[in-house]
């Protein structure tokens, strides 16, 4: 089974209390790819698993090479086109980024991390209200995709001040995640919070 690696977040420039900024909490996730009935022959499943282990290993030239080269090939695989938007993320090509997320949706639209990505994009550049939007169809797709609910918790709480929301998505992904080591004390301060207003 190809496996995707998510690297979603951690550029955000308000932090919780904690001093975690807030999309850490979200990087590094591996997922199952968004064609978990479908086998690939054993060449494209090996030069896939290499891309990944070079994402890994943080070794994004060779990554992309190895992704472009599969796509070269292969443009119906959805996991090369959302890795090669987490590789140009890296890179701070935002305009690749997105386009290559996009190809990711039109590939496969059922599949939450490339609209959870998107959503992540259009944050870091301002666009909140986009944000909302990819992260709500992120949820639409998979309604326990614990990335996009924590993004949705933290839009609220940072940047919208829709605090009654943000509360429900914080304690959501606290029932989909209870060892995550921040998310109890991010409850407490939003409570906290909510009374003083």
């Amino acid at each position: 089974m190809i496996v995707l690696i998510v690297l979603l977040g951690a550029c955000a420039p308000l932090t919780k209390p904690s001093g975690e900024t807030p999309e850490l909490a979200v990087v590094n996730e591996n997922v199952k790819g968004p064609d978990p009935n479908r086998s690939y022959p054993e060449p494209i499943e090996r030069e896939y698993t290499r891309a990944l282990d070079l994402l890994q290993q943080k070794q994004w030239q060779k990554a992309e090479q190895s992704l472009r080269t599969l796509i070269a090939t292969h443009p119906e695989l959805c996991g090369p086109w959302f890795n090669l938007a987490v590789v140009a993320r890296h890179d701070e090509d935002f305009s690749g980024a997105e386009s290559y997320a996009q190809s990711s949706v039109q590939c496969n639209p059922d599949y939450p991390e490339p609209h959870n990505l998107l959503g992540v994009l259009d944050r870091e550049q301002g666009d909140f209200s986009a944000a909302e939007i990819h992260y709500l169809q992120a949820l639409k797709v998979n309604s326990d995709y614990a990335p996009a609910i924590l993004n949705l918790a933290f839009l609220y709480d940072l940047y919208f001040g829709r605090l009654e929301e943000a509360l429900n998505y914080y304690q959501r992904y606290f029932e989909l995640n209870p060892d995550h080591p921040q998310i109890e004390n991010w409850i407490i301060d939003l409570k906290n919070r909510m009374k003083d207003v």
